[in-house]
């Protein structure tokens, strides 16, 4: 008898616990644009069209504008995005590694949905578009 209300007791125990458990959320936060190498030999060869100081300095001016690029993954699935300069709220759901971002909101109303590899390992965001790996790296929280 003693044994059985042991293991009523540890089921109970566990149950609680596991009930208490919160999905893990450490890909909430603030992700930048990384430039890789592969990304800096574009801007270079972009640059090098540039003919004369007064358009290589817009070139650059522009160029680093759209390389801008920060996504914020806040609670209940809320998102801001930036890039050159504007910001848009969205919506983003995770699945496994499988983050999937709507800017505008959700669904197809909202606009184009993105999906994104979260490496938590490395906490990066990541897909490839037109062969070129894009990668975002999350920011470490400013002290409070």
């Amino acid at each position: 008898m003693r044994r059985k209300q042991l293991v009523y007791a540890f089921l109970m125990i566990l149950a609680v616990m596991v009930a208490g458990c919160k999905k893990s959320e450490t890909y909430l936060g603030t992700y930048k644009l990384v430039i890789t190498p592969e990304l800096q030999k574009q801007i270079d060869e972009g640059m090098a069209k540039s003919k004369g100081k007064a358009e290589a300095a817009m070139a650059e001016q522009m160029i680093k504008s759209m390389l801008d690029v920060s996504v914020v993954l806040k609670p209940e699935g809320k998102a801001t995005f930036t890039a050159m300069g504007q910001n848009q709220e969205g919506t983003y759901s995770v699945d496994g590694d499988k983050v999937t971002i709507s800017p505008g909101g959700s669904g197809d109303k909202g606009g184009t949905k993105t999906e994104l590899i979260y490496d938590e390992t490395k906490q990066e965001l990541s897909m490839t578009q037109n062969g070129q790996k894009i990668i975002l790296k999350k920011q470490a929280e400013a002290s409070k």
